[in-house]
């Protein structure tokens, strides 16, 4: 029997040199346009004899710079800003907001409660189902992620073949407690799929695993037991998604690998954002339109004639805005942020990496 791996444990320099540089199956985090991030940061590439990285022994424990990565980019983004232009209200900052922070937690929460309500509301059912691929000794986080990531498109297609249509669907890529990842995925709106042996047999022929790994279950609104079973279902996954205490080397293996962490099918997304609860009288509500806020006046704003800056440290900000006698014109200031890109971008180029 093959025993399963403390993922991390088999997490090795060359699995970190692919995250970072890239592999025939990985494009990697680290190119040049990505050095200035690290730089800002405050990392250094971990590469001998290309910085003196003194922070950890990176050949002894390689995926601690996941972690760090994933600290430091929380770190760097809180204190950075967003800078929009318009021409009635000048320059407004807004808060930056990345998976990992409490704002952007709050805002999933939101997302997937409205799911859960519409669910509720419509009394739908749905199917449940586990995707688990086989983590044996000596495999990596990074081997399952990358086995994992190219699943779901085919997994629709499918499903779709099995049943003529495909159905709405929420998504979660979770890790175990090894550091190995499986998909969560609810089908909408569909009390049954197909047989399980049906999916086994896919699972299988893509050599991921056996039947083992496949869990399948039905939700029946009708059924008092199973659509309380269902809701809390939801209310496991808006806590799994949202939550922001993840596995801090989970984390920035996601954010270096640019992998998201859920989703949901375009249609199901559309419908949820023209939805709303029903009033007390009831009627259907519609949403508000999206305004954009001044947060230093904290007033209401249209939405149209913004125009994105970038995102700046809160001393650019003050170098390039505020600290000026009199506001620069935007297109003058977008000029003066390419230049100043433009001699990083020769500067690092001049260094052999």
């Amino acid at each position: 029997m093959t025993m399963a791996s403390d993922g991390w444990h088999a997490f090795d320099y060359e699995d970190l040199m692919d995250v970072l540089c890239g592999s025939d199956s990985l494009r990697g985090y680290y190119n040049f346009s990505r050095t200035r991030s690290l730089f800002s940061y405050g990392l250094s590439h971990p590469i001998p004899n290309v910085y003196n990285f003194d922070d950890y022994d990176v050949y002894q424990n390689p995926s601690e710079f996941l972690e760090l990565f994933n600290k430091k980019r929380l770190e760097t983004y809180r204190s950075q800003r967003m800078v929009l232009w318009h021409p009635d209200h000048g320059y407004v900052t807004s808060p930056v907001i990345v998976r990992g922070m409490d704002t952007y937690r709050k805002r999933v929460e939101s997302r997937l409660e409205k799911l859960h309500d519409y669910m509720q509301y419509n009394k739908m059912d749905a199917v449940f189902v586990t995707i688990s691929p086989r983590s044996g000794v000596g495999k990596s986080p990074l081997d399952s992620l990358l086995e994992m990531r190219d699943m779901l498109n085919p997994l629709m297609s499918f499903v779709q073949s099995q049943l003529g249509y495909r159905p709405h669907y929420l998504w979660a890529v979770e890790p175990n407690k090894r550091g190995h990842c499986h998909y969560h995925i609810l089908f909408i709106g569909v009390s049954r799929l197909f047989d399980k042996s049906i999916l086994d047999n896919w699972f299988i022929q893509r050599g991921l695993g056996t039947g083992a790994g496949i869990y399948m279950t039905s939700f029946r609104h009708g059924r008092k037991h199973q659509a309380k079973n269902l809701y809390a279902l939801l209310n496991y996954l808006i806590e799994y998604i949202s939550k922001h205490t993840h596995d801090a080397k989970w984390s920035g293996l996601l954010a270096l690998t640019r992998k998201r962490e859920w989703g949901m099918s375009q249609r199901l997304s559309q419908i949820l954002s023209s939805w709303s609860p029903p009033k007390d009288d009831g009627s259907l509500g519609y949403p508000e339109r999206l305004t954009q806020k001044d947060t230093s006046e904290n007033d209401e704003l249209e939405p149209s004639g913004w125009v994105f800056i970038g995102v700046f440290s809160e001393f650019e900000i003050e170098y390039l805005i505020t600290d000026r006698s009199k506001p620069p014109d935007p297109d003058d200031l977008i000029r003066d942020i390419q230049e100043i890109r433009g001699a990083l971008y020769s500067s690092f180029r001049s260094h052999d990496y």
